[in-house]
């Protein structure tokens, strides 16, 4: 079909002098309907404010009758208390009374500052001790004030003796945190309450009525969507009434004047995808209509070569994602993951083949103790090394593995235990040739290393490779042995245990009679004065010989399954502890509990030996868990854990992020404390995906709520990205080491601050 005379004079134009006219009018339309839509909506927003607003200004004054309600309820309460009433018969001990009885008996919230007694005229019992009450009653019975920013509701009403004591007449006066009892008791819905704003200047209302009327606040935002979808539903018909009908003539005008060029185009392209768009010429050899087209060949060309581009920066990126994800970030070598995928693929290749597959655990012995002793930059250290001797040991296509902490393998297929024991020897060889010394370690770095080997032909053997070179790399730790031990079934058989006689008896002695128990405690600073600091309770084993470390200690601990009774052992010491200091006040202070532990039948009526200091260490008691052992038996431990926090304790998650699902299980778990795991916060100064996960998930769990604490800080750097994450404590030698030392007041009321030279520093409030 050839076009009119007329138009062929014209031709070829641009395709905008076709569609010039199409669009001029669908503009038009669209710009029409699209200010009627903007109209509708701003209607609707406008009634959904004003309602909002409305709802909450009654939420509001609604809240503060609650406030009201609650100080008559805890007046009601006090005028029944028969301590009241010995204090207006004999006020010798009203001071004490007032400060300690009256707000931590029970009978008043946190939101209640002060509580005062009068005698029948009006005045105070003993002048000075009105802890911010008037010393003469008022004639009124409640007045509100505004005092260094904050609103202050004073309730006062007449005491009438009771009982048959004879006791006298008088007046109770309760002073409460009008702004802190506000969200205490309510549950608001339609307000903000942070953005609730008092009057800031000193004054005095007779009445709440009269201090709302000066408070702001921002109303809660309410989709009021029943109306806007309605609306949006119409609008969105209109549109595609409108779109269909524009459809139908864009393809008739185009049907003409686009669909040859545009074959050919399509013809072209896939000529481009085939590969030789470049050495072929292009199908577009007729004149065309449309002008342009030639320009869009020519950017579809430069747009394959960019797609090629960004295919070849997909593919780095994805192999560097690929690296981060199977390579550890401290020693470059690969990681669990890594070596578990490589695994599985190594059993998949030999199974049922006469092919044999090799298993070298190395593991540092004490390593622990090591970071214990001379912090974790000489740990890390220790192990970047491990990992670049094993590399120069090694010969090209084998490979090893950090399997965690202190922990490294070597895979070997098609190898003998002989052979795989040659190259174990020169492993242990090149490690005890190192020169650790250069790290400030004093004594010799101790390596144990255990192997095992199995072939494709007995799939029983293969799948329990690992178990057996684990077993071998114990038994390699005992006191007297090789320290290459090559598996054999005896080795599993006879359950001997791993640690020296010394250790061993030592660590009997303590779970059986308590001998030698020895309580280290080191402070958890709080990042500023809303954060009170404590400190975490370790424990040490003592005998002729000194001190024994937690490395000493653990491995036999875990290898005699004595978590339980050493967890016992250390609440009984503590327990004594907390006796031998008397009526001393004594300071927060938290202990760790292992899974097996908080699981174990005994563990309610065990942990009753602390429950007498609960009132003395005030916000509690800190019992530190194991995220593992929440998520294995989660419902069992969730209710074990609310019956402790019921019973005064605050709980700790501890070791948060070592486990496999942390976020996942964390809000079934009944805790107060987040712990960060040192591994994470070690991140945040390792490569940057790394250190952006640990921020992320340490900003999502503070916007949630939790307290933060951040273990082995011991820099100041560190100090400040964990200070800007949201951390509420932080615990490293940065602040000072475990020390042996009492937790009565005057003791350990007060963490180390930090070094000279950083006044800026806000030393934490940690009086409790």
């Amino acid at each position: 079909m050839s076009l009119p005379k007329p138009l062929q004079r014209w031709l070829p134009l641009p395709i905008a002098s076709y569609l010039i006219g199409f669009f001029s009018v669908a503009t038009l339309l669209f710009a029409l309907i699209g200010g009627w839509m903007l109209h509708q909506s701003k209607e609707i927003s406008r009634l959904a404010d004003a309602g909002r607003l409305q709802a909450a200004q009654q939420e509001l004054a609604a809240a503060a009758r609650r406030v009201e309600e609650a100080l008559q309820a805890i007046t009601t309460r006090l005028s029944l208390w028969e301590e009241v009433y010995q204090q207006l018969g004999d006020p010798t001990f009203y001071e004490y009374w007032r400060s300690n009885r009256a707000m931590q008996a029970g009978y008043t919230p946190d939101y209640v500052v002060a509580v005062a007694l009068y005698d029948a005229h009006g005045r105070t019992l003993q002048p000075g001790t009105e802890g911010g009450l008037p010393p003469q009653r008022p004639t009124q019975e409640r007045i509100i004030r505004i005092e260094e920013g904050r609103p202050y509701l004073y309730g006062f009403s007449a005491l009438r003796g009771k009982g048959k004591l004879d006791q006298s007449s008088g007046h109770l006066g309760i002073k409460m945190d009008f702004r802190q009892a506000l969200p205490a008791l309510n549950h608001l819905v339609y307000i903000e309450a942070p953005s609730i704003r008092y009057p800031s200047q000193p004054a005095s209302f007779a009445s709440v009525d009269e201090l709302l009327a000066q408070t702001r606040f921002t109303a809660m935002p309410i989709a009021e969507t029943a109306q806007l979808e309605q609306l949006m539903a119409d609008t969105l018909l209109r549109y595609a009434l409108l779109s269909l009908l524009l459809l139908v003539l864009a393809y008739l005008l185009t049907s003409y004047l686009l669909h040859t060029p545009l074959r050919n185009l399509s013809a072209y392209i896939d000529t481009l995808r085939r590969g030789n768009g470049g050495h072929t010429p292009s199908p577009l050899s007729r004149p065309l209509c449309v002008s342009e087209f030639e320009l869009l060949r020519n950017s579809i060309v430069s747009y394959q070569l960019e797609l090629e581009q960004m295919n070849h920066s997909l593919d780095q990126k994805n192999r560097e994602l690929w690296k981060l994800a199977h390579h550890d970030a401290l020693t470059g070598a690969p990681n669990r993951r890594a070596y578990e995928e490589d695994w599985q693929r190594l059993q998949q290749l030999i199974r049922g083949q006469r092919l044999s597959l090799s298993v070298i655990l190395i593991d540092c012995d004490h390593f622990k103790a090591i970071n214990d002793s001379y912090g974790h930059d000489v740990g890390d250290r220790v192990l970047q090394q491990i990992a670049t001797t094993l590399r120069q040991v090694l010969q090209e296509g084998d490979h090893h593995y950090r399997l965690g902490g202190d922990e490294f393998a070597i895979h070997l297929l098609n190898t003998n235990h002989k052979q795989a024991e040659q190259l174990a020897t020169r492993c242990l060889q090149q490690l005890e040739r190192h020169d650790f010394r250069e790290l400030g370690i004093r004594e010799p770095v101790r390596f144990s290393i255990g192997l095992a080997t199995a072939s494709g032909e007995d799939p029983g053997l293969l799948g329990q490779l690992h178990k057996h070179a684990d077993i071998a790399m114990y038994q390699a730790k005992r006191a007297g042995s090789n320290r290459i031990v090559v598996y054999n079934p005896a080795l599993a058989a006879s359950g001997e245990v791993i640690s020296s006689s010394r250790f061993i008896t030592a660590v009997y002695r303590a779970v059986e009679s308590g001998t030698g128990i020895e309580l280290h405690f080191q402070p958890v600073v709080g990042l500023g004065s809303d954060h009170r600091g404590f400190h975490e309770v370790l424990v040490r084993l003592r005998d002729e010989q000194g001190l024994i470390m937690p490395g000493q200690i653990f491995p036999v601990i875990e290898a005699e399954g004595l978590a339980v009774e050493l967890d016992y052992a250390i609440i009984h010491r503590l327990a004594q502890h907390l006796a031998e200091v008397g009526s001393a006040a004594i300071g927060r202070f938290s202990i760790n509990i292992d899974g097996a532990t908080l699981m174990h039948h005994d563990f309610m009526e065990r942990i009753t030996a602390l429950k007498p200091h609960l009132q003395r260490v005030p916000q509690g008691i800190i019992l530190e868990v194991t995220e593992t052992a929440l998520i294995s038996e989660l419902k069992e431990a969730g209710n074990r854990l609310m019956q402790l926090r019921q019973q005064g304790y605050t709980i700790a998650l501890d070791d948060f992020g070592s486990g496999y699902s942390s976020l996942r299980y964390l809000a079934s778990m009944p805790v107060d404390i987040i712990k960060f795991d040192i591994n994470l916060i070690r991140d945040l100064e390792g490569e940057a995906s790394q250190a952006g996960i640990t921020a992320d998930m340490a900003r999502l769990i503070h916007r949630v709520g939790y307290q933060l604490v951040a273990e082995g800080i011991e820099s100041e750097a560190l100090l400040q990205q964990v200070e800007a994450l949201g951390f509420t404590h932080v615990q490293g030698f940065l602040f000072g080491r475990p020390e042996a030392e009492t937790i009565a007041q005057g003791r350990l009321q007060y963490p180390p601050s930090r070094p000279s030279g950083q006044e800026h520093y806000t030393k934490p409030d940690t009086t409790h």
